[in-house]
């Protein structure tokens, strides 16, 4: 399969080497340093879970070089969506699929607005990875790809993305019902991965300090109610059994958000529990926790904020 990665962070690098090591032909879409990089040194993933590996790659920042592909991995930041959507135009043939796996609970909708809904499925992944540098990435541990087709239902394209998943050494996991799935990721990834971020910690400590513990699962109790005020009903054992995976994480994990906290990046906050926050507002259902995780992270949304100088 013709593949194209569309953000060559953890997450890009991890299933992209995952795909190119199973004999996929992979390109990167990337930019800077992570771009000279690929191109110098191709991509290195490190894993207990699937092994070391370090398979051929290209990597490019043009999309027009590239040219058609069968799939399109989109795994930019959910601010930089709108661009990504334009950029990636030259890529898209006739059957081409774009499998979207970033946060954001109307991400979907919002790629299909641009290049068309006909080419678009719904996904969430679920991966622990942490860039040691440029294009080389450590993972912790879950290597699990949910996706479907964003109206419901099965089809031949979902079955066949499924198997070249598999292929690649993935817990690919088809959905008939792929925007309960992409609503149950948002419920927990959003308060637990800026709880991270609030506190600076990786999973480890969280999860041994039982009031830092506490309140991860209260503050992904309270986007579960708004999850329900849309209409949304997760199952009921949801939060128990993240709570249970969680637990698999390597005590190094940490979230996307607290790693972009600590290299003072721009954070995807208004993705996670900023729209819990207004997702909360428009259906009537309070979120105290999330409205103050919210405002404790808001200082830091466009980078380390500019502290004044004691006269």
């Amino acid at each position: 399969m013709k593949v194209a990665i569309m953000g060559a962070g953890g997450q890009g690098c991890f299933f992209g080497a995952c795909l190119a090591n199973a004999g996929n032909d992979v390109t990167f879409i990337a930019r800077g340093a992570t771009l000279e990089a690929l191109k110098k040194n191709g991509v290195t993933l490190k894993s207990k879970k699937l092994g070391n590996m370090s398979p051929s790659i290209k990597a490019t920042s043009n999309p027009s070089e590239v040219g058609p592909v069968d799939l399109i991995l989109l795994s930019v930041k959910y601010y930089d969506l709108a661009t990504a959507s334009e950029q990636f135009k030259p890529m898209i043939g006739e059957d081409t699929i774009i499998l979207p796996i970033l946060n954001g609970v109307d991400v979907t909708q919002k790629v299909g607005d641009v290049v068309g809904s006909s080419h678009m499925l719904g996904g969430v992944s679920w991966v622990n990875t942490a860039i040691e540098a440029p294009g080389v990435v450590n993972h912790g541990g879950l290597a699990r790809i949910v996706f479907g087709e964003p109206n419901g239902g099965s089809s031949e394209r979902v079955r066949r993305l499924d198997a070249v998943l598999r292929g690649a050494g993935l817990d690919s996991e088809p959905s008939e019902d792929v925007k309960r799935e992409i609503w149950g990721k948002f419920v927990i990834n959003g308060p637990g991965s800026c709880v991270m971020a609030l506190t600076r910690l990786p999973a480890g400590p969280l999860r041994e300090t039982p009031e830092t513990w506490s309140l991860i699962k209260r503050a992904i109790m309270e986007a579960d109610l708004v999850a329900r005020g849309y209409g949304v009903v997760l199952p009921e054992d949801h939060v128990d059994k993240f709570l249970e995976a969680f637990m698999d994480y390597a005590p190094w994990a940490k979230s996307a958000i607290l790693q972009d906290l600590e290299a003072g990046r721009r954070l995807e906050l208004e993705a996670l529990v900023g729209s819990v926050v207004r997702l909360g507002r428009g259906c009537g259902v309070p979120s105290p926790i999330n409205d103050t995780i919210y405002a404790a992270l808001k200082p830091y949304e466009w980078g380390k904020p500019v502290l004044p100088k004691i006269p």
